[in-house]
């Protein structure tokens, strides 16, 4: 049957990235698989991936960064800490579950 409205428009952005170092917002939406609001907002409220800001004001994110805060979210259960994670990463010690004081 016919395309989605959005599907023409995503292969589009995906084939630009492959050109260019950088993506626009609309284009690293396309590659992280969120949406351009979304990271409009993380880039107020923090958390978000690094980001480059142009004069006037035109931003642009790079593979490396996308792929990096993709990674960060990264987790083996739906308790897991990340940080706690990190941790065991480092040192070789499993993770220590909070104590309740």
């Amino acid at each position: 049957m016919g395309r989605k409205k959005n599907e023409s428009t995503d292969e589009t952005a995906a084939g630009q990235h492959e050109q260019s170092p950088y993506f626009d917002t609309p284009e690293a939406a396309v590659f992280v698989h969120s949406s351009k609001s979304y990271l409009e907002k993380l880039r107020v409220t923090g958390g978000g991936p690094s980001y480059l800001k142009l004069s006037g004001g035109k931003v642009l994110y790079t593979r490396p960064d996308l792929i990096d805060w993709v990674e960060r979210g990264r987790r083996r259960s739906t308790n897991e800490d990340p940080a706690s994670r990190l941790n065991y990463r480092e040192n070789g010690h499993a993770p220590r579950r909070p104590t309740n004081k």
